[in-house]
């Protein structure tokens, strides 16, 4: 039987790390975690983009997901600095998106557990 995508979920772990991690930027978060914050937030600053403050909202919380990302590869989160070049963070965030973390404990912290759980069981 195919599985469906809780998408309740997928709304609040968003809203979770818009809020409550808004400046969070140490630790790790895992490649689902990742997904299920920034596919939203690109969806929203895209349909939003006439509005320059949207953008400005969307920096912070976003450009620390991508931190706790890269930390959760074993990189610097200064590597975030490349997105602020225009074809560069199309491919950073697809690869932020595809490679799978490092499963051991690494100078970030443990290996995370994902927040977010994709599918209904």
């Amino acid at each position: 039987m195919a599985q469906s995508i809780d998408f309740s979920q997928v709304i609040q772990h968003f809203i979770n790390v818009f809020t409550k991690q808004f400046l969070c930027y140490e630790g790790r978060m895992s490649r689902l975690d990742y997904i299920a914050f920034i596919i939203p937030a690109l969806i929203i600053e895209y349909l939003l983009s006439w509005t320059g403050i949207v953008y400005l909202i969307f920096l912070i919380p976003t450009t620390c997901a991508t931190i706790r990302r890269l930390h959760d590869l074993g990189m610097s989160g200064w590597m975030a600095l490349l997105m602020i070049f225009p074809i560069l963070n199309i491919c950073m965030t697809v690869y932020l998106c595809l490679q799978e973390g490092q499963k051991e404990k690494n100078d970030f912290g443990d290996a995370p557990a994902d927040a977010c759980k994709l599918y209904k069981d």
